[in-house]
């Protein structure tokens, strides 16, 4: 079971790459629509001027927009369990191909009765090959599952700073 979502964007997409560790907390708030919006596009899209740009300043702070463009990367939650940073099963790429947003947490969709399975297999295949990794499994669900482990286990040696 899982939340997935791809989404266009009309921002310059910048050359740099980053790994982006976050609490679930703000995971969760990327998901919302309306940071979506913003996210995606430079246009203001029905939100108020004032709106627009804390949810701007949120990215740049976050580090996923640099001079108003997007930057290229992955964003993975963690969570706290007792004295343990322990990270999801969830992630945030963007690519030259879009914003792919899986959360393998959720109970949204089930693989059996997906009415996004095809956007979800090129999202794989989309984020697989930017990555240069292989994805293994029976069901797009596993596929998920093994790449979010992959990915887990690659950035755990590279992890240079945590923003909080």
């Amino acid at each position: 079971m899982c939340d997935y979502k791809l989404i266009k964007y009309n921002r310059p997409l910048k050359g740099s790459e980053k790994i982006l560790l976050v609490s679930r907390e703000i995971f969760n708030k990327i998901f919302d629509e309306k940071y979506l919006k913003v996210l995606s596009s430079q246009e203001r899209d029905g939100l108020s001027k004032s709106y627009y740009y804390y949810i701007l300043d949120f990215f740049k702070n976050l580090g996923l927009i640099e001079e108003n463009a997007l930057v290229k990367g992955i964003v993975i939650p963690f969570v706290v369990e007792g004295n343990k940073i322990v990270l999801d099963k969830a992630l945030l790429s963007v690519t030259k191909n879009g914003i792919v947003l899986m959360d393998l947490n959720s109970n949204k969709y089930e693989c059996e009765t997906c009415p996004v399975k095809a956007e979800c297999r090129y999202g794989i295949k989309n984020v697989t090959s930017q990555l240069k990794v292989k994805s293994k499994g029976r069901t797009l669900n596993e596929m998920w599952n093994n790449l979010v482990s992959q990915l887990t286990n690659k950035i755990i040696n590279r992890v240079v700073m945590v923003q909080l």
